[in-house]
């Protein structure tokens, strides 16, 4: 296994793991969001 595999691989995971809680994040934003429009 050659570094530079390696660094990818754990990019790969690093921006698996950071996607998730942003998605998480934007979801509950969008809906805090829509609830401030309604009033």
């Amino acid at each position: 296994m050659t570094p530079e595999t390696d660094n990818a691989s754990i990019k790969a995971l690093i921006t698996r793991s950071l996607k998730r809680p942003f998605l998480l994040m934007a979801f509950t934003f969008n809906r805090i969001n829509r609830q401030f429009r309604e009033y």
